[in-house]
């Protein structure tokens, strides 16, 4: 029912855990000293490890195997070059325990390594020339291979585990697949050969298994063949694998019933993959039944002013990217409207209700959903709501011209985020992962002890009258309710508990449902030693968790609570970030290598988006928009971008005062502005306390009123220049209708010409910032998860929703 070598890793951004595959003992009991960080960095390397180093890398386990071979470029360097035989059997042992770790298709950095060194390299045709040669190894040779002679049933083994390895990771083409057929046989070839020519063991299990993956390889290669493929892809329209997980317009504006099949409520279901069909299906209809109903009304009666089941924001527009800690999506104006018909908007009303939390489902439209984007609230910053702005993550890649759009928004109210992740497991889970299959899905009536558990197996339990012992799986032998305190029913549920792997407990309020858990839990735990096998219990609230946690405490304090909502003083030093904080390992340099290099890309995202946003906000210095116009501006004693879109060219020398030159040309790629709406205001104030000053101070009543004159005037100016900033400012989003490349003189434009260019201009840079952007976020995504420590004994979980016993798939498999 487990899997004893799953362990725990970290995303540094976000702290979510998920699954990573690590063996069941601990191979980190030689490291809780740490070691420094060697002098030389592993990213400098240029040449290839060293036998040594490999030697010693092939001692390793993941995670830590891992988390090295991302960051040992040398080890990559070998895929280029001759190897010698023993070099080959240690890369063999390496990839084999790498690709073991691995989830099909899982996007990590080694990942990628696999895919552009491993595979695209000439490796694979070195080893099947390696194995056909083995058998005819004279007696004298086997002294210059020696990794192989010591121990020739391992590196057979190891040679099976690579090539399943392989194949299991993800779909190849025939040709490829052709290719591992022929290394299979070769290797089948081989290990006869060296048998019969050497005298070596290897048992009857690796040709077994080995041959098992060859009918696979071959049965797959059949499937490709092209008449299957596309009998395939008719097949595969109306898979629920295929379904997208977001609304559609079909499912919006369409058939409500199509492909909708009823739960089973007797009998069984056809197999796991009916059974996933069903629940998706009916799950998925669940969620957006309710919006598809709001849609219809609104639609009948667009103009009330509340709707069933959805939310509606009429005038919305999308207007940058939008970069908050780990999180990466666009900012949408939900106040748009307001702002456009006042000149202030009270928008504190967004952020004191409970609409527009994290997850909820957002729906954009500018043509009465016939056409729709679908988004999710990406981050609930209460900030960002009192300004009338919220942050939301699209499913899908977005269009340049869609900052221009005016949109219809729709918010479901039914939750969409637990919907969201359980839709996702359900949609990838493999036929052969699904727990419990026999009696969930085959409806077995009757229920297995646990695996762990014979018949032999005697358990000790703490009674009043002192420990007893029994055999837990003789029914007759069991002590009775009284010695216990509990009463029959308890007494009935304790002993189903324990020796049937498959049991719901349930009662309403105060009937003992926490306490008997606590009392099933302990007994296991005082009971079982399962190395790589920890226990997961969820609870429904943070309160109840920590009540279980704190009766667990009694039996063990090998435990690990995750979330961040713990009340309970006694478990502070059992939560996942303080027991991360007090880990050692002689790795630990890599781990603040990789968040390093983590947190650097994320800077200069965060500088990316500053940039992005002064575009939008602020008016951008000559020096900035210069690379871009190919025509030059006038000097002058301001800015010259002031001088050109303001109309006052013709500016005198002593006409301009200090505070005007904000501005200090950088010579950088900084992105710097010359003009804002903050700037202005603060400004005008300044200068209006600065006119008090001069009040109050000077005697001269001639003096004093040609300095409070000149300060009207800049003030007066000033004002004029806001006026005509923000007016245009509105329009920056609005289509271009001048021909940027027919320009010969800029100065010959009218005003609203001249802005249609600096918008123009602006695009350029803004685009030029995207594309590094997508770069930064590209390299961002290449970094490999970071692994934690192996897994305690119990590990704790608190669930908000009902929906979330999901948590994170692959963590639950680990488990």
């Amino acid at each position: 029912m487990t899997d004893g070598n799953k362990s725990l890793r970290i995303d540094w951004f976000d702290g979510t855990v998920i699954e990573e595959t690590r063996p069941s003992s601990s191979q980190f009991a030689d490291e809780e000293v740490a070691i420094s960080k060697p002098q030389k960095a592993l990213d400098i390397e240029r040449k290839p490890i060293g036998f040594k180093r490999l030697l010693d890398i092939s001692f390793m386990k993941p995670p830590s195997l891992n988390i090295e071979l991302a960051n040992r470029p040398g080890f990559w360097l070998l895929f280029s070059s001759e190897l010698k035989d023993d070099y080959i059997v240690l890369i063999v042992k390496i990839l084999a325990a790498l690709y073991k770790s691995l989830d099909r298709g899982e996007k990590a950095k080694v990942s990628f390594l696999l895919k552009t060194k491993f595979l695209e390299s000439t490796f694979l045709a070195q080893l099947q020339d390696y194995l056909a040669k083995l058998p005819l190894v004279r007696i004298v040779e086997k002294r210059l291979n020696m990794q192989f002679w010591d121990d020739v049933e391992s590196f057979y083994n190891n040679v099976y585990e690579l090539f399943q390895g392989i194949f299991n990771y993800r779909d190849y083409s025939n040709e490829f697949l052709s290719l591992l057929n022929d290394l299979i046989e070769t290797a089948v070839s081989s290990a006869i050969g060296v048998q019969e020519e050497h005298s070596e063991r290897i048992g009857e299990h690796y040709y077994t298994k080995i041959l098992e993956l060859k009918e696979q390889i071959l049965l797959s290669i059949s499937q490709g063949d092209e008449t299957i493929i596309t009998q395939n892809k008719k097949l595969d329209i109306n898979s629920f694998r295929n379904i997208s997980i977001f609304p559609t317009k079909e499912d919006l504006l369409g058939d409500p019933l199509v492909n909708i099949q009823p739960n089973i409520i007797h009998g069984a279901y056809s197999n796991v993959e009916h059974y996933l069909d069903v629940q998706f299906r009916l799950l998925r209809e669940d969620c957006f039944g309710p919006l598809r109903d709001g849609i219809s009304k609104y639609l009948q009666n667009p103009n009330k002013r509340r709707h069933e089941n959805i939310r509606v924001y009429p005038k919305v527009r999308i207007i940058s990217t939008y970069l908050s800690a780990n999180k990466v999506g666009y900012l949408v104006d939900i106040a748009w409207s307001e702002r456009n018909s006042q000149k202030s908007v009270d928008c504190t009303k967004y952020g004191f209700n409970k609409q527009l939390m994290f997850g909820s489902l957002l729906l954009f439209t500018s043509d009465n959903f016939n056409n729709i984007l679908c988004a999710s609230v990406l981050d609930v910053n209460p900030g960002l709501l009192r300004q009338g702005y919220i942050a939301v993550a699209f499913d899908s890649p977005l269009s340049k011209n869609i900052f221009s759009q005016k949109l219809l928004m729709v918010e479901s109210e039914v939750f969409f985020e637990p919907y969201h992740r359980v839709l996702k497991v359900l949609q990838n889970c493999k036929p052969d992962e699904l727990p419990m299959k026999n009696y969930i899905v085959d409806v077995q009536p009757n229920t297995n002890p646990p695996s762990y558990l014979t018949p032999d197996t005697i358990y000790s339990i703490q009674s009043k009258n002192g420990e007893i012992y029994f055999p837990v799986l003789d029914n007759s032998q069991w002590p009775t309710s009284d010695l216990f305190d509990l009463d029959q029913s308890q007494m009935e549920a304790y002993n189903f508990a324990l020796t049937k792997e498959f049991v719901v407990i349930q009662g309403p309020p105060g009937t003992g449902k926490t306490f008997l858990g606590v009392k099933i839990a302990s007994t296991i735990l005082k009971n079982l030693s399962l190395d790589g096998t920890p226990m997961l219990i969820i609870c429904y609230t943070n309160h109840a968790l920590d009540q279980f946690l704190e009766g667990i405490l009694n039996i063990t304090d090998n435990i690990v609570r995750l979330g961040s909502q713990s009340k309970s003083k006694l478990l502070e030093s059992y939560t996942l970030h303080n027991l991360r904080s007090k880990r050692k390992s002689k790795y630990g340099y890599l781990y603040a290598s990789k968040r390093s290099e983590m947190e650097k890309v994320f800077n200069e995202m965060m500088e990316i988006q500053t940039d992005i946003d002064k575009c939008g906000k602020e008016l951008l210095c000559y020096e900035t928009i210069k690379p871009f116009l190919n025509l030059e501006l006038k000097s002058c004693d301001e800015d010259p971008t002031l001088a050109w879109l303001f109309g006052n060219e013709k500016l005198a020398v002593d006409e301009v005062n200090d505070w005007e030159k904000e501005c200090e040309v950088s010579g950088t790629e900084t992105v710097e502005t010359c003009f804002s709406e903050h700037w202005a205001l603060k400004e005008i104030d300044s200068m209006k306390n600065s006119i008090k000053y001069v009040e109050d101070i000077t005697d001269e009543s001639m003096d004093r009123q040609k300095m409070i004159e000149k300060f009207q005037l800049q003030i007066e100016k000033i004002h004029q220049r806001l006026d005509c900033f923000e007016k245009f400012m509105e329009r920056q989003n609005e289509g271009r209708k001048i021909k940027f490349e027919l320009i010969k003189d800029l100065y010959s434009l009218s005003i609203d010409e001249r802005w249609d260019v600096y918008f123009y201009v602006v695009d350029l840079l803004k685009n030029k910032l995207t594309k590094k952007m997508e770069e930064l976020l590209s390299a961002r995504s290449s970094f490999e998860k970071v692994p934690i420590f192996p897994l305690s004994r119990v590990s704790f979980r608190p669930c908000p929703t009902p929906s979330k016993f999901v948590l994170e798939h692959s963590f639950v498999k680990g488990v």
